[in-house]
């Protein structure tokens, strides 16, 4: 956000908007279809761990085999384990 102009002793913001050249990402996206089964998940508005987490987990396992995480939620999941301090 950019400061321009004064009036009265106030700055006015001025807003750019939003071009798609500015959210480009050159094709290095991809749809790994995860998210189909992991929307499959029973009461997943409230599921611990949330449905980022399960969806990193699915797009992780199936590539990996297994997940190394530090939150304990995640560690409900198969395939994680979860480090902790020794």
């Amino acid at each position: 956000m950019a400061i321009r102009g004064r009036k009265r002793g106030r700055r006015t913001p001025s807003f750019k908007p939003a071009t798609s050249s500015r959210f480009h990402f050159g094709g290095h996206i991809t749809c790994t279809g995860a998210a189909a089964t992991v929307l499959t998940t029973p009461n997943l508005a409230t599921a611990k761990p949330g449905f980022v987490d399960r969806l990193i987990h699915a797009d992780t396992t199936r590539y990996a085999g297994e997940l190394l995480t530090f939150e304990t939620a995640t560690g409900r999941l198969p395939g994680v384990r979860v480090l902790t301090e020794a």
